[in-house]
């Protein structure tokens, strides 16, 4: 076999390198021969790697209990894991209404975290707002500004992570806004930019305690309704980055205009949070009797916590409402299952807090699905968390700037 001359060597060492680190990442604390084993390279090209990351201050060892220890060359096997400050990350998630940030070590455990509530839409104020928000994190924190590696911000809208631009974002008039380049330049610090959905994705895959399948799915529920997939092991985007838009999945070609995007019959004019709201309010003002009207007294006032106290109390309306768009959810979960077949479907929706929610989703969902996969895959919600789409952007920055060493 020709050997590998060049740019060719440096790309095997730059895969193995990254290779390395995502295995110490997701299944550390491991000893050298495990990793080997598992990415099928030899024990010194671990090994060599291994004590650069000891050098570097980012890699350390640790002790392996006598019942877990391995025997290797004839020498006990000993552990290695990332140091957990040998870094720190900051997180940003803009959506409608909010911005969350958040800091983290290498290990993704948080450091700081901040939600703001917030009403601004144009685009400049959005950077400039950013800007503050971050330089009252590292303030507020005390940190050293050099000990911070990268920011890593999950945006709404149709994003293209590789040229750090924001293509679309239609509420907003957003149209080609690189705010990956613009916070880069106000900051001083590299900035990772992703679709706010996709980020969440990513730090499920990365830092959740237990190891994810190779192939699953994300379905996130807010203004809009996102579903990134991952297939083997990694982050499917598509060709030009809009994989995993399900809300703009068509589910009557003559039905409600989507605000999203202008487009008819979208899933997000069924069963986003917007969505449920909007019929809520419709019912009001239609003076449907129903418990919402002794919950607030007018219709603009209404949010989700009172449209789920009242489906709590089993409001007959507020029922209705939020059975019908979980059932557009459900059918629209069972055709994404039925095309790609997933081991795990992850539900991360505050309108799905329910336990009687959750079990009619996986209901429907079960019954519209193809074949064995509504035996086979797993469904799991998330307990809602407002600040893990920040928690997302921070892994996306440990996943870009320090396990992949990207720039």
């Amino acid at each position: 076999m020709a050997r590998l001359k060049g740019s060719n060597q440096m790309k095997v060492r730059q895969h193995n390198s990254t290779n390395i680190k995502e295995a110490i990442y997701k299944y550390g604390p491991l000893p050298r021969l495990r990793i080997a084993h598992m990415l099928g390279l030899s024990l010194p090209t671990v090994t060599t790697k291994v004590s650069d990351m000891i050098a570097a201050g980012i890699v350390r060892e640790q002790s392996v209990e006598e019942e877990q220890a391995e025997i290797a060359l004839g020498r006990r096997a000993v552990n290695v894991d990332f140091v957990p400050e040998a870094a720190f990350f900051i997180g940003v998630e803009v959506a409608p209404g909010r911005r969350a940030i958040c800091l983290t070590n290498v290990r993704a455990n948080v450091i700081y975290e901040k939600l703001y509530e917030s009403d601004i839409t144009d685009y400049t104020d959005t950077v400039n707002d950013l800007v503050e928000k971050i330089s009252i994190c590292i303030r507020e924190t005390g940190l050293d500004k050099n000990r911070i590696r990268g920011i890593g911000v999950g945006s709404v809208g149709f994003v293209d992570s590789r040229k750090g631009i924001i293509r679309r974002f239609h509420r907003f008039g957003w149209e080609q806004c690189p705010m990956a380049n613009d916070l880069a330049e106000k900051t001083g610090f590299p900035v990772k930019l992703d679709n706010n959905v996709r980020a969440r994705a990513v730090g499920e895959d990365l830092t959740n305690n237990q190891p994810r399948p190779d192939n699953f799915v994300y379905l996130y529920v807010f203004q809009g309704i996102g579903c990134p997939l991952y297939v083997r092991s990694s982050l499917f985007s598509g060709s030009t980055y809009s994989a995993g838009e399900l809300g703009h999945m068509v589910m009557d070609i003559n039905g409600l205009k989507c605000e999203s995007c202008g487009n008819r019959g979208c899933l997000e004019a069924y069963a986003s949070e917007p969505a449920i709201l909007r019929r809520c309010r419709s019912a009001m003002e239609g003076g449907v009797e129903t418990m919402i009207t002794t919950l607030v007294k007018k219709p603009d006032e209404l949010t989700m916590e009172e449209v789920l106290l009242a489906y709590r109390c089993g409001d007959p309306v507020v029922c209705s409402i939020i059975h019908t768009a979980v059932c557009y959810l459900a059918v629209a979960m069972a055709n994404v299952v039925n095309l790609i077949n997933p081991w795990l479907l992850i539900v991360d929706a505050y309108v799905m807090q329910e336990e009687k929610i959750r079990e009619d989703f996986t209901e429907i969902l079960r019954q519209n699905l193809y074949g064995i996969n509504d035996s086979e895959i797993t469904v799991e919600f998330k307990e809602y968390d407002r600040l893990r789409g920040a928690k997302g952007a921070a892994a996306l920055a440990i996943q870009h700037f320090f396990i992949e060493e990207r720039q």
